[in-house]
Formats: C-alpha cells, sequence, structure tokens
C-alpha cells in the first residue's frame, strides 16, 4: 500500500486544497489529510469545525482520511509499518518524531516509537520507553497487557525444545536418541497441524519456529515463519514479535528475501 501525507491547516477549506486532494487520491491507496492545529494563532474555524468541512467536502474519495496532525501522523506512521511487513522506515520514524513533539503523552504514538526502537536494536532504549508507556497509562488494561507482552520479548528468544510432560518425560527416559527425536517431531507435527486450522495463536506460531530450528529444518522454519506472518500480516505488534523471533534465530535475512 502506497499512502500520501497532506498535511495543512485548511483554514477555511479551499478549491486549491480540494485539488490537490483530489490529485492525490488518483495517484495514492490511501490519501491522510491532516488538519493542523496551531495554539499560537486565532483561527478561523476551530479544529474540528475544519475536519468536519473536509469531512464533508471529500466524501466522494473513499481512499481519503481526515483527522488531527498528530493522530494521522502516527496512523501514517502504522500504515508504513505495515506495508513494510512491521519493519521501520525512514518516513514512518520521521512521522513518529513529529507526533511525539507535538504531544509527549500520545499512548499510541509512543507504542510505535517504542516499537521502532526495539526493532533498531536499541533494546534499552525500548525498554525504558516500554515502562514509562506502561506507567503513563495504569487503567489501560489492554494496553497494558501488549506493552507486557513486548517487554517479555525483549528477553532473549533463542531456540528451545518443545515442552515435555511428566509422563513424556519418563517415556523419553527409555528411548533412543532417534526414538527421542521421532517423538519431538510428532510433538511439532501436531502443533503445526493445529496451527494450519486456526492460525491466530501467535505463540504456537513462535513455538513451532524455534522447535523447527531445534530439529535442524532451517528450510520448515522458514515456511513457518513466512506463514505466521501471513496470518498476522495486519498486526503490527505480533509481526514485531516475528521479526525480532527471526533475527534472533538467524532467519532475518532468509525472510527479507
Amino acid at each position: 500500500m502506497i499512502a500520501a501525507l497532506v498535511p495543512g491547516s485548511f483554514d477555511p477549506p479551499t478549491n486549491g486544497h480540494l485539488d490537490v486532494i483530489e490529485r492525490c487520491a488518483g495517484l495514492f491507496d490511501q490519501v491522510l489529510v491532516a488538519v493542523i492545529r496551531n495554539p499560537t494563532k486565532a483561527p478561523m474555524f476551530t479544529g474540528d469545525e475544519r475536519v468536519e468541512m473536509l469531512t464533508e467536502c471529500t466524501e466522494p474519495w473513499d481512499n481519503v482520511a481526515i483527522g488531527s496532525f498528530e493522530g494521522l501522523l502516527v496512523d501514517y506512521a502504522e500504515t508504513l509499518l505495515l506495508a513494510n511487513e512491521g519493519l521501520p522506515t525512514d518516513r514512518s520514524r520521521k512521522a513518529l518524531k513529529s507526533a511525539l513533539q507535538m504531544d509527549k503523552t500520545y499512548a499510541k504514538a509512543r507504542f510505535y516509537w517504542a516499537m521502532t526502537l526495539q526493532q533498531d536494536g536499541f533494546t534499552d532504549q525500548a525498554l525504558k520507553e516500554w515502562r514509562l508507556l506502561r506507567d503513563q497509562n495504569p487503567k489501560n488494561v489492554e494496553l497494558q497487557m501488549a506493552v507486557q507482552r513486548q517487554i517479555a520479548a525483549i528477553k532473549p528468544q533463542g531456540a528451545k525444545m518443545p515442552t515435555l510432560d511428566k509422563d513424556q518425560r519418563q517415556a523419553a527416559s527409555n528411548m533412543t536418541p532417534k526414538e527421542r527425536q521421532a517423538m519431538i517431531g510428532s510433538m511439532v507435527k501436531r502443533l503445526s497441524d493445529r496451527l494450519q486450522e486456526d492460525g491466530s495463536d501467535l505463540s504456537g506460531w513462535l513455538r513451532l519456529i524455534r522447535a523447527r530450528m531445534v530439529l535442524g529444518d532451517k528450510a520448515a522454519a522458514v515456511v513457518a515463519l513466512k506463514s505466521a506472518h501471513q496470518n498476522f500480516k495486519t498486526d503490527a505488534t505480533a509481526v514485531t514479535s516475528l521479526n525480532q523471533l527471526a533475527v534472533s534465530l538467524g532467519l532475518n535475512e532468509i525472510k527479507e528475501n
């Protein structure tokens, strides 16, 4: 998806503004029209009034969205991240920085900025951002859970053997190495079959990718990684977790080719 950002005060919207928006709507998949609110100036119309007028004027174009500048900057950055499989771009970084300069407490902007730092390898800074975001939003349960998942994801995610229950461990103790490998392979296959039926289990995909690597089947790990990306292509948080695991397992180069 190719998106365009059209910022301005639009106080009021003019035919020139609408001409620019119409041309952009014909050139890009999505057009984000951002209304700038300048607190140092006395506008003719309030920000909400300008958003309302633009929404009405741009109704003929389905791919045009109207909103406040700081809000649409983050939406724009989110679109760029999803279009690039959750990986930051120079444009997404610039948009998030600008949004945070206007409102440092904007949770959505800080969330994606922390994700960007994490993806760029600045784990200490990312951890600081995640904790700050968590502390600033104590009543947002959904956000708290998402932040906690990201904090946990910063910890090393090396490949681990699939977990055996007590009975399986007892049975495995009497097996030959070849038989144990076959038993683990059977467990991994059952996990893979379950994910093919219901691909919404992110933790299951992460376990499957790690297990494929443990079994020495890098090609199968790559296939599982690609399948997981397909299932979560519109979930930037899940894509981030998948990318982090890919890096830790040495699969990032393969994924990007």
